[in-house]
């Protein structure tokens, strides 16, 4: 689904999308443009055939 830039700003008005942090000036007419930290995670998806989110899983991912 392919939200308009004003349903953007009213669903972060009404909480349903969170964004921290915000600054309007991110919205775009279709999108949001994010910043990103210089820490990214990266997903070991190879090493679990399925997620389950009620199992830990601290090798899922790895703080790079």
């Amino acid at each position: 689904m392919v939200l308009s830039d004003r349903t953007i700003k009213s669903e972060i008005a009404a909480g349903r999308i969170v964004i921290d942090p915000y600054d309007e000036a991110m919205v775009q007419p279709s999108s949001i443009d994010v910043r990103v930290d210089s820490k990214f995670r990266i997903f070991h998806s190879a090493r679990h055939p399925y997620i389950d989110v009620r199992q830990p899983m601290d090798d899922l991912t790895e703080l790079v």
